[in-house]
């Protein structure tokens, strides 16, 4: 993803800013010079970017660099836009900037539990807040959430800050990976050279005036890997299959009926080629295995699951792909280089034994 704007440090001359993934080296050339700097990580850990663009109820939420601009007449009390993160266990400092401050627009932290109960951290734009991860939590939220109020006209522009620690931080705009600024930057054409693992990943700018050139590079999106990630998933299953989180990952036994897990809320692929996922087959009894994309539901309402697998077109997939695996360790991956838009991901097993999904992620 590239922009530009005239904005900030770079006032005076231009400046190309690369945000890529953390342990990345990345560096500058034009053909006579070369330039390099040190990346930075984000200090903070709101990851508003991610937030929907979206009109829920009356009110519409849009995300950018600097923060989240809500407006609208709410129809409803309490509108909200969610994330399902992870974060470590320990202390965290809940801040940022409100405009205006006036009670309609908050931020949260919401901690879920298994029994279902919750805890909630809540920041209005006035007094910072302490929360603390315990690890005891089934998953995590941020929350941008109007505060009880209907059919009055608002607009606020909100920039959340949660940052680790007990002390409360001035806002910083959140980035994912790391952040590499190189200043100086002459006008021309520049390449741009990202490396990581032993592979590079090249983009070419072009700089013909002042401003900060902003480029993302390389950045995969990890939905779910062993423990880690499953709060971002619901569970669906028919008749007596069963389908479970554990240690691994998530683990589907069908006793010959279906399951299936679904992303809870819908996301952008239009920066990424490939869907992949990874999974175990324990033993072979007629596998059938579909891993997709669906633009309007992440449920079973009004489907029969036993036919999913082979009337998916019937139940509104974008795009799949099938496999029918022998046992042991294997990946399947669903190619999305011509597809835009918001989507839910979707697992989901016909028939079978007991099938682990171990990883699932989306490459650029």
């Amino acid at each position: 993803m590239i922009g530009r704007t005239n904005a900030g440090s770079g006032k005076f001359s231009p400046l190309i800013i690369v945000d890529a993934p953390a342990g990345s080296s990345v560096s500058c050339t034009n053909g006579i010079q070369t330039k390099t700097a040190a990346g930075e990580a984000s200090q903070n850990l709101f990851c508003y970017t991610e937030l929907q663009n979206q009109t829920k109820d009356g009110v519409s939420f849009e995300t950018g660099d600097e923060g989240i601009a809500v407006s609208g007449t709410p129809t409803s009390q309490w509108v909200d836009n969610r994330i399902v993160v992870d974060l470590s266990p320990g202390t965290y400092m809940l801040s940022g900037k409100i405009t205006p401050a006036d009670g309609k627009v908050g931020v949260e932290v919401v901690r879920v539990f298994s029994d279902g109960s919750w805890e909630t951290t809540g920041f209005d734009g006035t007094e910072a807040k302490t929360l603390t991860i315990s690890g005891t939590e089934s998953y995590v939220e941020l929350n941008v959430t109007t505060t009880g109020f209907t059919s009055q006209l608002f607009s606020t522009f909100v920039q959340p800050m949660l940052s680790p620690g007990s002390t409360a931080k001035n806002f910083e705009p959140y980035y994912e990976g790391e952040r590499f600024i190189f200043k100086n930057v002459s006008y021309g054409t520049w390449a741009v050279v990202q490396e990581k693992d032993g592979e590079e990943r090249l983009e070419v700018l072009h700089v013909n005036e002042i401003g900060a050139y902003k480029l993302s590079l390389g950045f995969k999106l990890v939905l779910l890997s062993g423990a880690e990630g499953q709060g971002n998933w619901s569970l669906i299953k028919a008749g007596s299959a069963s389908i479970s989180f554990n240690g691994s990952g998530i683990v589907a036994t069908n006793n010959g009926y279906a399951s299936a897990a679904a992303t809870k809320l819908k996301l952008n692929v239009t920066d990424y080629s490939t869907l992949k996922v990874d999974f175990n087959v324990s033993s072979a009894s007629n596998n059938s295995l579909l891993i997709g994309i669906n633009s309007s539901r992440n449920d079973f309402t009004g489907i029969t699951p036993e036919y999913v697998y082979d009337n998916y077109g019937s139940y509104g997939f974008n795009a799949v792909s099938r496999a029918e695996p022998g046992t042991g360790d294997s990946s399947i991956s669903l190619n999305l280089s011509n597809v835009t838009g918001e989507y839910y991901i979707w697992l989901y097993c016909r028939y079978g034994s007991t099938i682990t999904f171990k990883d699932v992620r989306l490459l650029p």
